[in-house]
């Protein structure tokens, strides 16, 4: 989460906010420092957060919030209440190509946005120097893929797309007949033949059925899907379940249930929660070995009277550790151990190794255990 939002002094003299009342001006300054705010102005924000963080009603809440999309400061989708400040990149560039890396995640969040996502994708053009680290390329080509799937129109017309490619030849038409029918054929010398319409709408009708086929003659056709070739799965490898980020956030709400009880429960979870569980995934984390460090460092806090862990933010470092130290255990078993007072045979050792910090996952386990006979 950041620890501070930046607000130009030109914020009170934008065309876009001089004319609103105080509660959207106020709503538009919570957008930009708000704790659920982000590096690429994009993000999800439900009409209760700024119910309960601006001590607003609904009404007063969704009257503020219509009044920036009238102006033009936000894009909101009612779907996925996702919001887009388009000109947020514009005056709070990315500052370096290390956050461009971090934007990645922020970024693939959107794509479940298919209103956003496009004018997003649009702010991003200026900024996709920011997304190579010598010779790394952290920029997605799926964002690419999304963009002109959503905004096929601007690139072809497809047989699929009836509807742009009418519009296309619509627009043509009507350029073109205002040109032809007023200095070829004026309004006043041609008519039709029943007396009513000019000219005009026969020369218009007749563009419009030209260039609707040649560009569906010329428009290229949809390339098929390749498949992906699936791995080969060995013998002795254990499929596991894939977790998703939102059975890690909601481990971590149970975990705090658990340990201080429904009256300290979360309302929902952390701006940055969704992209942080996702990060644990990617290191090789699942709902199980999350849960037992959760529970390890909750009960910890529980013991010495603090409050409850607000966000899975806490957890960077300890979650990777204990995915380490799992791996480490289950490619290295434990020594055996001569209780006759023999030696043990040496090649059956193995290197001993660094401690990752604090050995979250083993550490996890005995706490747990301990904690559950003193109970």
């Amino acid at each position: 989460m950041r620890t501070y939002g930046k607000v130009k002094i030109a914020f009170w003299e934008d065309e876009k906010i001089r004319g609103l009342q105080d509660a959207p001006k106020l709503l538009a300054l919570y957008c930009l420092t708000g704790e659920h705010s982000n590096a690429i102005g994009c993000f999800r924000l439900p009409i209760g957060y700024i119910e309960t963080d601006l001590r607003w009603d609904k009404d007063k809440a969704q009257s503020a919030l219509t009044g920036l999309i009238e102006a033009g400061f936000i894009i909101y989708d009612d779907e996925t209440h996702y919001l887009l400040m388009p000109r947020y990149l514009e005056h709070n560039p990315i500052e370096n190509s290390r956050v461009g890396k971090m934007c990645v995640q922020l970024i693939n969040n959107t794509m479940r946005s298919h209103k956003i996502f496009p004018a997003l994708w649009r702010a991003l053009q200026h900024q996709k120097n920011r997304f190579s680290i010598k010779d790394d390329n952290f920029w997605n080509a799926e964002w690419d893929a999304l963009y002109k799937k959503l905004c096929v129109g601007d690139y072809t017309v497809s047989a699929k797309d009836i509807g742009k490619q009418h519009t296309l030849s619509d627009t043509v038409s009507d350029t073109l007949s205002h040109t032809v029918s007023d200095t070829v054929y004026p309004k006043s010398e041609v008519t039709s033949k029943d007396g009513g319409n000019p000219q005009q709408y026969t020369v218009s009708d007749t563009l419009s059925d030209t260039v609707g086929g040649s560009v569906q003659d010329f428009a290229p056709p949809e390339p098929e899907p390749q498949p992906k070739p699936k791995p080969e799965k060995r013998d002795d490898e254990v499929t596991r379940p894939r977790t998703t980020p939102v059975e890690i956030i909601r481990a971590f709400d149970e975990a705090i249930v658990e340990v201080f009880g429904e009256q300290l429960a979360r309302p929902w979870p952390h701006g940055e929660d969704a992209m942080i569980a996702a990060q644990f995934i990617a290191a090789g984390a699942d709902r199980e070995l999350c849960r037992q460090v959760f529970l390890k460092q909750l009960h910890s806090h529980h013991r010495k009277g603090k409050h409850p862990i607000g966000s899975l933010a806490y957890f960077r470092t300890a979650i990777p550790d204990a995915v380490k130290d799992r791996t480490f255990y289950q490619q290295n078993p434990i020594t055996e151990v001569n209780h006759d007072g023999t030696k043990t045979d040496a090649s059956r050792q193995y290197a001993p190794r660094a401690r990752s910090g604090h050995d979250a996952f083993t550490e996890a386990l005995v706490e747990v255990v301990h904690e559950r006979e003193r109970d």
